[in-house]
Parts: structure tokens; C-alpha cells; sequence
């Protein structure tokens, strides 16, 4: 199975060199810019990501100030500014912040709810996790089932925390009451400026069916249909990237071995196919291509 796929690859990189130079240098060309430009939206992702984080921990921990319950669950939890929400912030060792306002308006049971959501989130290590895998998801922005994978890893680490406050002792129909409220607050903060806005609205939806008793796992699935459609477009584009070098080296040895093992030609090829599928010269034959059980030393 393997060596009919290596042979069916290695076909498609020889018709891409004996195909005309303009069509195998226009493929190239495309294939290497799709390519460059998933680089580039990967290293601009990655530096906004990066600065923007650092300056923001660097501005909260200047201007907040950390909180006495911080104690009870073993985390760094500080007062911040009001149009800010409450997030977790930081790449190795994450931070919880989280605004007087928003403290104000949730009881003792909900805000308890909002603080272990946020630990689990910091015990991940979430903010470094997903930021990679939304670069990934940069790098890589012509694969539909990478986009899908990542939209599936943020929604597992959702419901992972909902279901860690869960484990601590709170009612599920509470933390989807809670995940409702907390939504609505922070509906009203500066989604500009907050960078909880954005976190708080990903799959609320989902998440509160989930705790009402559906199965998540449908969410989490990537159809058939997508990465099939990624495994093709990956092909094409290892293809085409090393089209170029395959007519210059042998980097699987495919041709080599061809070459060698033809010279036995008089007792038969027994890798006639790979031969064929090469397009090579049997040197024992003086020079006849083996394309058909007709020719002179099969």
C-alpha cells in the first residue's frame, strides 16, 4: 500500500517536470506564494500576539492591584480597570484579571464560578497554548481541516474549564446561568479595548447546551468532506514544491534502486510497475523503455 502510494506521488511529480516549463513554473509559483503568505500571516500574527500581550500584563500589573481571595485557589488574581472584564492573560506563568465592576454584579456563588473558569484556563496554560494554534492556523490558512482543528481545540479548552468548576462542587445549570450573565455584562464593555469581549461570546451557545445536557462531541468533529478537501490541497502543494528539486535529486532513491535492479532484466523485472511508473531506460535492453509486458526483457 505504501509503495503504491510512493509510486502514484513520484507519478505526479514526473508529469509536473515533463509537463511544459511555463505550467510546472506557474504551479510552483502559486503553490510557493499561497506558502509565503501563510509565513507572513503566521509572523504578523505571532509579533501582534507577543507585543500586545506583554505591553497589556506590563500596563495591568502598574495600575491593579492583586485581590485577598487570590489566596484560595492558589493563583495570582488581580483588580483591573472597569472597561477590561475579567480574562487570563500571560504566556507561562498566566495571570487572572478581573474588573470591580464586573465583581460587583455577580453573587458570591457566580463569582466563584468565574474564578475557577479562569484558574483551569491559567493551569492550561491557555493563553500560550491557543495562541500557537491560531498561528498554526495562520501558517497553514489554505488547509480547511487546521482552521476547523483549532475552532475545535478552543471550544474543548471552554468546556474543559466549565466542566473544572463543575468538579468543584457547582450545579451546571448554575455555571450556564453564570456563563448567560457574564455574557451580558460584558456585551457592554469596549470589545476594542477588552480582551475578554471576545473570548466570553466563542461558543456560548454551545457551551451552555452542553451543561443543559447535549453532547458536545458533534462540535468537536471535523467532516469528511473538509479533510478530504485538505488532504488534496496538500498533496497538490507538496507536489508542486517539489517538483523543481525532483528532476535534479533522487531524495527517496526511487530512481537509483530502479536503475540498479533493471540491470537484471534478463530474469524479468519484478518491479515493472515502479519502473514503468518512472519512465526510465532498462541500460541491459540497449536503451528500450519498460512500458508493457511486450518489451524485450520483461
Amino acid at each position: 500500500m505504501i509503495d503504491s502510494i510512493q509510486i502514484c506521488l513520484h507519478q505526479i511529480l514526473r508529469v509536473l517536470i515533463t509537463s511544459t516549463e511555463w505550467t510546472t513554473y506557474t504551479v510552483v509559483a502559486i503553490s510557493a506564494s499561497v506558502f509565503a503568505l501563510g509565513l507572513f500571516k503566521a509572523a504578523s500574527f505571532l509579533t501582534r500576539s507577543i507585543l500586545s500581550t506583554l505591553r497589556l500584563k506590563k500596563h495591568l500589573l502598574e495600575n491593579s492591584r492583586e485581590l485577598p481571595v487570590a489566596q484560595k485557589y492558589s493563583v495570582r488574581l488581580y483588580n483591573c480597570e472597569p472597561d477590561l472584564g475579567s480574562f487570563t492573560t500571560g504566556f507561562f506563568h498566566p495571570l487572572i484579571f478581573m474588573s470591580e465592576n464586573i465583581r460587583g454584579e455577580l453573587s458570591d456563588e457566580e463569582l466563584e464560578i468565574v474564578i475557577r473558569h479562569e484558574v483551569m484556563h491559567a493551569s492550561r496554560r491557555d493563553p500560550l497554548v491557543l495562541m500557537l494554534f491560531d498561528a498554526l492556523s495562520e501558517l497553514l490558512w489554505f488547509l480547511p481541516a487546521v482552521r476547523k482543528s483549532v475552532e475545535a481545540k478552543k471550544l474543548r479548552a471552554e468546556l474543559e474549564c466549565d466542566n473544572y468548576a463543575n468538579l468543584h462542587g457547582h450545579d451546571k445549570l448554575a455555571i450556564a446561568k453564570t456563563i448567560l450573565k457574564f455574557a451580558n455584562l460584558e456585551s457592554n464593555l469596549n470589545a476594542e479595548f477588552s480582551p475578554a469581549v471576545s473570548s466570553i461570546r466563542d461558543f456560548i451557545d454551545i457551551r451552555v447546551r452542553a451543561l443543559t445536557g447535549e453532547n458536545p462531541s458533534r462540535y468537536l468533529k471535523i467532516s469528511k468532506r473538509t479533510i478530504f478537501a485538505s488532504t488534496a490541497i496538500f498533496i497538490i502543494m507538496f507536489c508542486s514544491l517539489s517538483g523543481l528539486a525532483y528532476s535534479e535529486i533522487d531524495p527517496a532513491g526511487y530512481v537509483t534502486q530502479a536503475e540498479e535492479t533493471s540491470l537484471a532484466c534478463e530474469t524479468g523485472h519484478p518491479d515493472h510497475d515502479l519502473i514503468a511508473a518512472m519512465g526510465l531506460v532498462c541500460p541491459h535492453c540497449g536503451g528500450e523503455t519498460q512500458t508493457s509486458p511486450q518489451s524485450s526483457c520483461y
